[in-house]
C-alpha cells in the first residue's frame, strides 16, 4: 500500500511539474513559436502501466491543467484524456500486451487525435477565416513538438510504475 501512495504522489508531482514546465515563460525552449503540451503524453503513458482508477483520475487532473492552460474553462481536454486514459488501460491490462512500440504508436495516435478534436471543435466550428493556414502554422508544430515528449515519458512512467525506485 506504502508503495502504491509514493507512485501517486510521483504521478502527481510530474504532472504539476509537466504543467510548470509547459507554462512557464522561457523555460522550455519554444518551436516555431509554440510550446508542446506535455500533459497529454504524461496522461496517456501512465495509463499504459497503471490501472484504471489512477488512469482516469490523471487523465481528468491532466486534462484540467491543460484546459485551464488552453483557454481557461474545464472541458474537453479534461474529458477526452479522462476517457482515452480509461480505454487505454483497459485495453494494456486485458487486451494488448504493452511493449515499447504498441505504447508509442497508440500514445502517437491519442496526441494528434485529441489535439485534432480541440482545432475542430474551438477553430473549425468558430467559423474563423484562414483556419487551415492556422492549423498547419500553430497545430502541427504544436503536435510535433508534443510527439516528441511520447518516448521519453514512456521510458519515465514504465521506470515509476514497476516502483524499484523505493
Amino acid at each position: 500500500m506504502k508503495r502504491n501512495s509514493v507512485k501517486y504522489i510521483i504521478y502527481f508531482l510530474e504532472a504539476v511539474f509537466g504543467f510548470a514546465l509547459q507554462e512557464t515563460p522561457y523555460l522550455m525552449p519554444e518551436l516555431f513559436g509554440e510550446k508542446a503540451v506535455i500533459l497529454l503524453p504524461l496522461a496517456i503513458t501512465v495509463s499504459f502501466f497503471e490501472d484504471e482508477s489512477l488512469s482516469v483520475i490523471l487523465g481528468a487532473f491532466c486534462g484540467m491543467l491543460a484546459d485551464f492552460a488552453f483557454n481557461g474553462s474545464i472541458g474537453l481536454f479534461s474529458i477526452s484524456l479522462a476517457i482515452v486514459c480509461y480505454v487505454f488501460s483497459v485495453l494494456s491490462r486485458r487486451y494488448i500486451k504493452v511493449s515499447f512500440l504498441s505504447a508509442l504508436s497508440m500514445g502517437c495516435l491519442a496526441v494528434v487525435l485529441i489535439m485534432l478534436m480541440h482545432f475542430v471543435l474551438y477553430f473549425a466550428f468558430s467559423g474563423y477565416n484562414y483556419i487551415m493556414q492556422f492549423f498547419l502554422t500553430h497545430y502541427i508544430t504544436r503536435m510535433i513538438y508534443t510527439l516528441v515528449f511520447v518516448p521519453l515519458l514512456i521510458w519515465l512512467n514504465r521506470y515509476i510504475s514497476k516502483g524499484r525506485f523505493l
